[in-house]
């Protein structure tokens, strides 16, 4: 049922998207242009969530970079679909157009002042500085890290948190302090579970 769902997602999301093209290339922007623009953005973005969640994160960074070619740069679900798309490409190997599309979704968050994505999106590259800068101190980004557990805390946002702590037990394990990393790790999985996050308890 899952794999019929993310087909039909893709399907409509792509006619939708060509015809949505084809509208724009005989004339200027109209109610109904951007009717489809906006309806072939939800199905390109919800198949993009459900092929991320199996971790074919080619796929996920492909439909996510179709979907967010489309979004106006003052929509609001821009952020959150960019922020997915750098996590994907940085989890397939993509370190530099990662790098690029994480750029590009924080300037996107601070125009729409979009500030809980803002500090998922830090998060993220801190994850990225763990994973492709050999030169980067450990230390520096366990503080930036700590600062966003403070963000997420008072919001009670369980996947701010999960992602947090699991971003600060890599950084413990990194710099040899494995207890600390494992009770991160725990914390982490506790924050996933309550948040129903199946593929972050995974990780």
């Amino acid at each position: 049922a899952g794999a019929r769902a993310r087909e039909f997602e893709e399907i409509v999301g792509y006619h939708l998207e060509q015809s949505f093209r084809n509208l724009i290339e005989l004339g200027p922007a109209d109610e109904r242009t951007i009717d489809l623009r906006n309806r072939a953005g939800d199905h390109l973005i919800a198949s993009a969530r459900r092929v991320f969640a199996t971790n074919d994160m080619r796929a996920a960074s492909s439909l996510f970079d179709r979907a967010n070619d489309l979004l106006r740069e003052d929509d609001p679900r821009l952020p959150d679909a960019l922020l997915s798309q750098g996590i994907a490409l940085m989890e397939a190997g993509g370190f530099d157009r990662a790098r690029s599309v994480f750029e590009r979704a924080e300037e996107v968050a601070r125009l729409v002042r979009d500030d809980r994505t803002l500090a998922l999106i830090r998060l993220g590259r801190i994850k990225l500085s763990l994973m492709d800068e050999t030169t980067v101190s450990a230390g520096d980004l366990r503080m930036k890290a700590e600062r966003t557990v403070q963000h997420f805390l008072p919001l009670d946002d369980d996947l701010g948190l999960a992602r947090a702590f699991h971003t600060l037990g890599e950084i413990d394990w990194l710099l040899g302090h494995y207890a600390d990393a494992e009770g991160m790790f725990r914390r982490a999985i506790l924050h996933a579970e309550q948040a129903g996050e199946e593929r972050e308890v995974r990780d």
